[in-house]
């Protein structure tokens, strides 16, 4: 019953969450960062270029981690599975256990468990974390890229000021919902 109950409640959660925020976000930034991505491309290769390699990179380096997470997140929700099947079952037999005086050994047991799966959950966290942070930390090298770029750019008379200004801009701009994704 547990068992069903978590699965039916993390499902339903997990599906509303997918449809009504993330699908939405996911076209959105895709359009958007192809039409952006378009503009400044068409307008100066160079700086688009510099302001566009970290992406395919970033979201190279996020993917690539999403095996790992999967199998750590999966092994989680069987360890969480077996808590609370271990919970649902100590409860139903609450008697049994009182009437033989093992409640201290039901409590060590399930905490043990409790334990366990909490530090698995720990570790999944600090790996999506690495995960997330330095794919972000690499988009933010893009603004890097232009910023240098665009000042070689501009002290060689190839751009000038208020171009260096949109495009440090823009770039930053291009990041933002790749980020939302990421996070």
């Amino acid at each position: 019953i547990s068992d069903l109950a978590a699965t039916m409640m993390g499902d339903m959660s997990l599906y509303e969450e997918i449809f009504s925020h993330a699908v939405p976000h996911i076209y959105a930034t895709g359009i958007s960062t192809t039409i952006i991505s378009v503009l400044i491309l068409n307008y100066n290769l160079k700086l688009g270029l510099a302001a566009l390699w970290v992406i395919p990179v970033s979201l190279l380096i996020f993917f690539l981690s999403k095996n790992k997470r999967k199998k750590s997140n999966e092994k989680w929700v069987e360890q969480n599975r077996e808590v609370l099947d271990d919970l649902q079952e100590t409860i139903e037999q609450i008697q049994e256990i009182k009437s033989y005086n093992m409640e201290e050994k039901a409590k060590k047991q399930f905490f043990e468990k409790l334990q366990k799966s909490t530090k698995l959950k720990g570790t999944i966290e600090i790996v999506t974390g690495v995960a997330v942070a330095f794919s972000g930390m690499l988009l933010k090298m893009g603004i890097v890229t232009v910023a240098v770029t665009g000042a070689q750019m501009l002290l060689a008379g190839e751009i000038n000021i208020f171009v260096y200004i949109v495009f440090l801009i823009m770039t930053a701009s291009i990041y933002l919902p790749i980020e939302g994704i990421i996070a």
